[in-house]
């Protein structure tokens, strides 16, 4: 993805602050002038119990997977959506996002001003696959 997007204008790179998507932004940030920014707000939902068993169901937005431990649709939700309008009013034109596969469902139903309900997991993103969007 770094040699992908080297030839592109990247003014700052947002990332959750998970190993992965933080070694993910580093690497970006070899090819450009443009500070690495960890949020919170883009760390996967917290599934608890549910981690390697049945992600799925974890994102099937119609399924009420119901435990003390997993973050709720609404709050994994809000929580999404507050880091990418932090983001838009961040002042910063072109950016990159680097985050997690549930973060990418919810990037798609912002930005398609999509309904939280039913499977919004059904544009499996690949590890290093990127979406572009624009405001």
């Amino acid at each position: 993805m770094a040699e992908e997007l080297k030839g592109e204008k990247v003014d700052a790179i947002f990332a959750s602050p998970l190993k992965r998507a933080m070694e993910t932004a580093a690497e970006i940030a070899r090819y450009h002038d443009a500070p690495v920014l960890a949020m919170d707000g883009l760390r996967e939902r917290k599934l608890g119990t549910l981690v390697g068993e049945r992600l799925q169901a974890a994102f099937d937005f119609d399924n009420v997977v119901r435990a003390d431990d997993i973050e709720s649709v609404d709050a994994f939700f809000e929580r999404v959506y507050a880091a990418i309008d932090q983001i838009v009013a961040s002042g910063y034109e072109n950016v990159v996002v680097v985050s997690h596969g549930g973060v990418s469902h919810v990037f798609r139903a912002y930005f398609n001003k999509l309904e939280w309900k039913g499977n919004l997991r059904v544009e499996h993103l690949k590890n290093c696959e990127y979406k572009i969007y624009e405001i």
